[in-house]
């Protein structure tokens, strides 16, 4: 890959990386100026148990409304935010609030109550961050489909699907979806 050789401390890359990075900052700025929930915590790490699932994982900022609900934010740094639709159903989010719902912040703050989470797109062209906010779910709902996945994930045998993750899969040799794995089945 001829990216890899390029020296990111030099020339163009680095005053269009550090250009970048002032306006993602002042974006930052006007968001977190306008919110008027509290700060509990930044980069958290939880884990809870749903069934025979372990749900891990790490949330940029956790926050607290006057009404005691907590509140996730995950901040992202590329340019193309995911579709206003696609943020009401987005599993990361949903995970973010059963992991409020299970206990996984007790340690920061003791509600187990959600007021719901959102995705805040700090590199995008606009002069304000792109927000796709997810209202509370159910819990419930989301509990059965963790134990849906995790029973999929754990029995003998399971569909692959494509997906695009799939570039990245430390399994990928293995798969027999993908024509490097496809020995597995041949």
């Amino acid at each position: 890959n001829s990216w890899d050789l390029i020296d990111p401390n030099e020339g163009w890359v680095r005053k269009n990386g550090l250009k970048r990075a002032v306006e993602m900052i002042h974006r930052f700025v006007k968001y977190h100026s306008k919110t008027d929930r509290e700060v509990v915590g930044v980069e958290i790490d939880f884990e809870v148990v749903v069934g025979r699932a372990k749900v891990k994982g790490s949330v940029d900022r956790l926050e607290v409304s006057s009404d005691g609900s907590l509140f996730v934010i995950d901040f992202k740094t590329g340019k193309e935010a995911i579709k206003v639709e696609d943020a009401k159903t987005n599993l990361q989010l949903r995970s973010y609030q059963l992991a409020i719902a299970e206990g996984g912040f007790k340690e920061l703050h003791p509600s187990t109550i959600s007021e719901g989470a959102e995705l805040v797109y700090l590199g995008s062209d606009s002069t304000n961050a792109t927000i796709r906010k997810q209202d509370y779910i159910d819990i419930d709902e989301m509990r059965e489909k963790v134990t849906e996945i995790a029973e999929g994930m754990g029995s003998y045998q399971f569909a692959a699907r494509v997906n695009k993750r799939c570039s990245g899969c430390p399994v990928k040799n293995s798969c027999p979806i993908q024509s490097e794995g496809r020995a597995v089945i041949e």
